[in-house]
């Protein structure tokens, strides 16, 4: 859990742009990626984890076929 908010909302904090990103919060930039599986879950498994759908400003740009 600390590694994902490293990369995520005090990574906004730290840059002091945790007024839009950071988090997902209604109003904020959705760039984000939908993943199979939760990598908390299955942190042994990281590298097979597939990557469903990516999203830049809330609008898809890739989607798995």
């Amino acid at each position: 859990m600390q590694a994902l908010r490293a990369v995520t909302i005090d990574a906004a904090y730290e840059q002091f742009l945790e007024d839009d990103r950071g988090s997902l919060e209604p109003g904020k930039l959705a760039d984000l990626v939908i993943l199979d599986r939760s990598p908390l879950e299955a942190p042994d498994a990281i590298d097979r984890i597939r990557v469903l759908e990516t999203l830049i400003a809330g609008r898809t740009v890739w989607r798995a076929p």
